[in-house]
């Protein structure tokens, strides 16, 4: 099973009352969204995440990695990709924190790292892979200058930690930059484990 969390990419009209949109910075994303009650809306600017809603969501992907196996899942694979709250700390684009969240490579990767040690520490490494979307344009994420070292470096992290496996998606078909072959050789290297 696939958990992910959307960040910035809802909406309040889309969400349980007393909830809030929530994202690395407070950073709006572009277009509108399809709700319900009030059909298409403006994304609205996200609140940036504290400290405390940063350990929260950690265990709520913990909880949510627990539910699934005991659902009956063989395990879950992190969504890290595509735009969505993982990846918004990853990338530039959705991540401008000056805490040791933001800023350098191994600040914007602490909390997928975190996620991942937390969900492992539950469920075991062997039952959890993740997703990632290096050079992935979907949502509003950019291409930026340290992307190769960042992706390299989550591998490795990743690696160590004995997940089941990375899996690359590979965006170009959807309008994004191809992920270079020497790109997807580098985490393959780094990671040393299955990769998909």
């Amino acid at each position: 099973m696939q958990l992910m969390h959307t960040g910035r990419i809802s909406h309040p009209a889309n969400m349980e009352e007393g909830t809030k949109v929530i994202d690395p910075s407070a950073i709006g994303l572009s277009g509108e969204m399809y709700t319900d009650e009030l059909g298409m809306q403006s994304y609205p600017v996200p609140v940036e995440m504290t400290h405390e809603d940063i350990i929260q969501t950690e265990d709520e992907f913990v909880q949510a990695a627990k539910n699934a196996i005991e659902a009956g899942f063989d395990g879950i694979e992190i969504h890290a990709a595509n735009g969505y709250l993982l990846d918004q700390f990853i990338n530039t684009a959705s991540n401008k924190r000056s805490d040791e969240y933001g800023g350098s490579i191994e600040n914007r990767s602490r909390f997928v790292l975190e996620v991942a040690q937390k969900v492992i520490a539950a469920i075991g490494e062997e039952k959890t892979g993740i997703r990632i979307s290096p050079y992935g344009a979907f949502n509003d994420m950019e291409t930026f200058d340290d992307i190769e070292a960042i992706f390299e470096y989550l591998a490795t992290e990743l690696g160590q930690l004995k997940l089941a496996y990375v899996h690359i998606v590979e965006m170009s078909g959807l309008g994004g930059p191809e992920v270079p072959l020497a790109m997807k050789l580098k985490i393959r290297a780094a990671f040393g484990g299955p990769v998909i």
